[in-house]
């Protein structure tokens, strides 16, 4: 039987450095990427108007991603952002907060209700990327009825247990360079990618990560990015979606 192919869409949550880098990295690559943010700006506490002056050395170091130099100050900082993501084609929709997640096995996709200017909304994504930082309120049911435990598993690795495509990037950052500030995120946006490139192989469903293959993110900076560098399929399991939705149904656009 033909397997249906389905363009994987992704739902970023939080607009901060990270969430911006993969955003940004993942429609790149040619998925199609909603970025969605609570407040009127992107850029999270470091592009934050009245907070202090972002270092020059904040910005992407990625060359697909450093479009537009930086000059030290926030506005610089969210236009260094905001090119990368204009370039790459991402949906961006501020003032769109994220109240709750579920994970449909059926149709193997994300249904995230977000609450906009105009009212409640839906989301929908076959992977979804959390990128608010630990003190956001996300409920996220993996598909089981049950809401994840996220804050154990907060900052711990990028890939959570129990929980089909989904993936954090929000963790802080041990061991920081502050030559390469952002080179964790880099390299987080790029295993995000390389992630739902393996789910696009495989056709809707659920990724996830086998409870035995898991581990920590390593606490040495360039460990972690090494670690981050390969993603092993075989680690995962995979669960074909019963009733996937095909790509010219889907109306996140």
């Amino acid at each position: 039987m033909h397997k249906p192919y389905r363009r994987p869409t992704v739902a970023v949550i939080g607009a901060g450095p990270a969430g911006c880098a993969a955003a940004a990295d993942c429609a790149f690559s040619g998925f199609d990427v909603t970025l969605v943010e609570a407040t009127d700006e992107i850029g999270g506490a470091a592009a934050h108007p009245g907070g202090p002056a972002p270092s020059k050395r904040l910005r992407f170091r990625t060359p697909y991603l450093d479009r537009k130099a930086v000059d030290g100050t926030a506005a610089g900082f969210r236009a260094h952002l905001r090119e990368a993501l204009d370039a790459a084609g991402a949906d961006v929709r501020l003032r769109t907060e994220a109240r709750s997640a579920a994970f449909d096995h059926d149709t193997g996709q994300w249904r995230v209700a977000v609450v906009t200017p105009d009212g409640d909304d839906v989301v929908r994504a076959d992977v979804l990327i959390r990128a608010t930082g630990g003190d956001t309120v996300l409920d996220i049911d993996p598909g089981s009825g049950r809401i994840l435990d996220a804050e154990p598993r907060l900052h711990r690795a990028i890939e959570v247990v129990g929980a089909p495509n989904l993936l954090f990037v929000d963790a802080p950052v041990t061991g920081l360079s502050t030559r390469r500030p952002l080179d964790i995120a880099e390299a987080r946006a790029d295993h995000a990618r390389r992630y739902i490139r393996a789910l696009e192989i495989r056709g809707p469903g659920a990724f996830t990560v086998r409870a035995s293959n898991w581990h920590a993110s390593p606490q040495d900076r360039r460990h972690q990015i090494r670690d981050l560098g390969t993603i092993d399929a075989a680690s995962h399991s995979f669960a074909p979606a019963a009733s996937p939705i095909p790509e010219a149904r889907l109306e996140n656009r």
